[in-house]
């Protein structure tokens, strides 16, 4: 896929989005946005790295505080993007070591 650099912040956005109407929920959108988003992890820069890491950290302190009442798998999707996330951290350079708090 190609994107213009006009349209990829666009894009991220959107992805970013994606991301967080898909947190919490108990449907299939969950393993479908988090499958989407390791398909174009190329596209994935620090903002958007740090966004998503930080929603994500976000969602796993709702859930241990018993605001969110999902499905294991729900759960296991987003530490599995997590860990992506994080490893492709560490593969580009990027500047996440505070949301690192595994």
């Amino acid at each position: 896929m190609i994107i213009e650099d006009k349209d990829l912040h666009d894009f991220q956005n959107i992805v970013i989005s994606a991301l967080r109407y898909s947190l919490g929920r108990r449907t299939y959108i969950t393993i479908e946005t988090s499958i989407f988003i390791q398909k174009y992890k190329g596209l994935i820069d620090e903002r958007m790295c740090i966004c998503m890491l930080r929603d994500i950290e976000r969602y796993m302190e709702d859930r241990t505080a018993g605001l969110i009442k999902d499905d294991k798998c729900d759960y296991d999707a987003w530490i599995m993007l997590q860990k992506l996330l994080f490893k492709l951290a560490k593969e580009k350079g990027l500047n996440v070591i505070a949301y690192d708090r595994r």
